[in-house]
């Protein structure tokens, strides 16, 4: 018998077959990229199947395609199914991307981070580019990714500077964070301590207790959250920290979130 949820679940499968088979052809011929590029105005459907593909190719020609299907999309009518595809195209040149990025696919995500239909997706593509260069010791490239998430935590707006913020969980955010964790704007300061998320403690134990110390919830709500994930012993200094918020009355979701964690820990000291 037919449901709504199984048609979605073969619709789903169908389209991940589609986008499997078209990604295998990518790799295969590099010509087919401009091929999927000009198809791509002909049909929706056929655009995000074509979309997943050539983020999943990641080939230089499959991260030409995506950058040119952008940039006929932004040149039509501005609609929702617009800003979705938009939004999928910097998605698969970013945060899903296969391979290494091109100088150009590098240069278009700094571009469009100041957009603000696409401006979030670029920001969180060129934050994993930047890890993903980083953990295969690429300094150069994670360096040229971060660049321009770097000089928007100085200069953009709040809004901005906190998507960037977020968008970044690598050693090199320490020093600019640091100062941001006593901004005077709780936004700013939380995406700031929620940057350090996954770095291991000796590069962020720090700011992470100074986020703990502070008194506004969502700063150290965020900062319960980055010490949540961290394996092994946390250390006396930040374990006390942790308990002092879990028992403040006043302590809003932040002491329900240390006493969570306190619990899930055991307590657990070092």
């Amino acid at each position: 018998r037919e449901t709504p949820e199984r048609d979605a679940t073969e619709a789903r499968q169908r389209y991940e077959r589609a986008s499997m088979a078209l990604s295998s052809l990518l790799r295969l011929d590099k010509d087919v990229a401009s091929k999927v590029e000009k198809d791509c105005s002909k049909l929706a459907s056929w655009c995000r199947v074509a979309l997943g593909a050539l983020g999943a190719a990641g080939t230089p020609q499959a991260q030409q395609a995506l950058i040119a299907v952008h940039q006929s999309l932004r040149r039509t009518p501005d609609t929702r199914e617009q800003a979705s595809l938009r939004r999928q195209a910097v998605r698969a040149l970013g945060t899903r991307l296969a391979e290494p990025p091109t100088p150009a696919a590098v240069r278009f995500l700094g571009e469009v981070l100041s957009d603000g239909t696409v401006g979030a997706q670029a920001a969180y593509g060129v934050g994993a580019l930047a890890k993903m260069a980083s953990d295969r010791g690429d300094d150069r490239l994670a360096k040229e990714c971060l660049q321009p998430l770097f000089e928007g935590i100085s200069t953009a707006s709040v809004d901005h500077r906190v998507v960037y913020l977020k968008a970044l969980s690598i050693p090199e955010i320490v020093p600019r964070a640091e100062p941001l964790t006593d901004s005077d704007d709780a936004r700013v300061a939380a995406a700031a301590i929620t940057s350090l998320y996954g770095l291991d403690l000796a590069h962020s134990a720090a700011l992470i207790e100074r986020g703990l110390r502070d008194r506004r919830d969502a700063v150290r709500h965020a900062a319960v959250k980055v010490l949540a994930v961290q394996d092994g012993a946390w250390g006396e200094e930040l374990r006390r920290a942790v308990e002092a918020i879990s028992r403040d009355p006043d302590g809003g979701l932040s002491a329900r979130l240390a006493g969570r964690v306190l619990r899930q820990r055991g307590q657990q000291k070092p």
